[in-house]
This record gives structure tokens, C-alpha cells and sequence, in this order.
């Protein structure tokens, strides 16, 4: 049975989310990081796979295997000003 993701959890990953988008946007960011970004997003969504989703367990490897690589490979691009940033827009104001 699997459990619920506690608040935490869920404000850790909306803080990656934001800092990969920002990756994305950064003017500082390689063109051909923003060219892969949007092939992934591309590959997602086109309906041919090396494996059709239709197979059991098999069918989303590949989608799984393309977000992986991607994020991991992105992850390189989050700099210290992307985090700041990303920090100071986030941050409740009293």
C-alpha cells in the first residue's frame, strides 16, 4: 500500500520543477539544452515509442528512461543564482 506523500515532499519537488524551468528560460542556458528540453517534451507526447504504451510494464520504460536522462542531465544547469531565485520568488512575504 503506498503511502501519502507528506507536504514536504510536494514542496520539494514544486521547488525542482521551478528551478528546471528557470534552467530553461536562463538566457545563461546553452542552446542545446533548450533545443533537448523540447525534444523530450516532444517525445512524450508523440503518439510512435520504441516501446508502445500499450505494452504491460515495458510500455512506459521509455518515457521513464527519456525524463531521467533529461532531469539528470539538466540538473547540471541549476545554478546557485537559479536556486536564489527560484528561493526568493517562493517565499511567503509576511
Amino acid at each position: 500500500m503506498a503511502s501519502k506523500p507528506d507536504l514536504s515532499s510536494l514542496l520539494k519537488l514544486k521547488r525542482r520543477i521551478l528551478e528546471y524551468v528557470a534552467v530553461v528560460r536562463s538566457p545563461q542556458t546553452p542552446v542545446h539544452v533548450k533545443l533537448l528540453a523540447v525534444a523530450a517534451g516532444l517525445y512524450l507526447l508523440m503518439p510512435v515509442d520504441l516501446i508502445p504504451d500499450m505494452v504491460p510494464v515495458l510500455g512506459l520504460t521509455d518515457d521513464a528512461a527519456i525524463i531521467g536522462l533529461f532531469l539528470s542531465y539538466l540538473n547540471r544547469f541549476v545554478t546557485e543564482d537559479i536556486k536564489r531565485s527560484v528561493d526568493q520568488k517562493n517565499t511567503p512575504k509576511s
